[in-house]
């Protein structure tokens, strides 16, 4: 009787094994980076869409945070990359400082605010350089970020 059971039973036996494995999972190891920046025009209502990357999300708090308002920042691009661990880098021309965020559920969690330029950037770019991304304006500005601030500056 037991081997009857265990004959028709089997498959439950072993998925029920196999859930309880794949809980646990954990990828470990996992580059989070991005290759290149995004450059995406900010829309009427304040938002942008990377849509390579399946991410949205309201540039408005940023512009209110840099005093330009709402306004401000429509129409113009906003430059957002994400380094290998995972965390995004987020800034638009006129802005003083990038902005750093860790991904959450269905929210971007504000981490850092770098500054840069006490006047505003005027032509920012980002560039991978793993394990940092760099940031140039420009011609006279040149800096290695990390989601915890900058690591090396060179003013052109």
């Amino acid at each position: 009787m037991t081997k009857i059971f265990a004959a028709r039973h089997g498959w439950v036996i072993a998925l029920l094994f196999m859930v309880s494995c794949s809980s646990n999972l954990t990828l470990t190891d996992v580059d989070f980076a991005w290759p290149v920046e995004s450059v995406e025009t900010v829309d009427q209502s304040g938002r942008v869409e990377v849509t390579r990357y399946a991410v949205d999300f309201p540039v408005t708090p940023l512009a209110i945070e840099e005093s330009a308002g709402i306004g401000k920042a429509s129409g113009k691009k906003a430059h957002v990359i994400r380094n290998s661990a995972g965390y995004y880098f987020v800034t638009v021309a006129g802005f003083r400082n990038v902005y750093v965020f860790s991904p959450g559920e269905h929210e971007l969690k504000f981490y850092d605010a770098i500054p840069i330029s006490e006047t505003g950037l005027q032509d920012p770019a980002f560039n991978q350089r793993s394990p940092h991304i760099e940031l140039i304006d420009g011609s006279s500005v040149k800096v290695l970020l990390m989601e915890d601030g900058i690591v090396e500056r060179d003013a052109r």
